[in-house]
């Protein structure tokens, strides 16, 4: 394989990931999150109001409220997951590369 190959094949892999996880990922999570915790009356009993409420315009209430520090484990959760992505993928082209070199 060419370097150029090479190359467009990384920038073509790169945007089809960049374009899943803007997307599809962070999209399916939001509705999930709307979905399962925001809109469904259980949850909203079971945690009180300050846990649904999507339509907080009192920045001290949503700084105190419960849904901003599920959020904030969310998104801790979506970067390790990326991190742990992101490792294993590199560890698969150093193998890939070594597999190529004599020994």
């Amino acid at each position: 394989m060419k370097v150029n190959e090479f190359n467009q094949i990384q920038k073509s892999s790169t945007s089809q990931i960049s374009y899943y996880l803007k997307e599809t990922w962070v999209n399916k999570i939001k509705e999930i999150i709307k979905t399962n915790f925001v809109e469904d009356p259980q949850v909203a009993r079971e945690f009180g109001r300050e846990w649904t409420s999507l339509n907080e315009t009192s920045k001290e209430n949503y700084e105190l409220g419960k849904l901003k520090r599920f959020l904030t484990s969310t998104k801790f959760v979506m970067q390790d997951t990326l991190l742990y992505m992101t490792k294993a993928s590199v560890k698969r082209f150093v193998e890939a590369i070594c597999d190529f070199v004599p020994i």
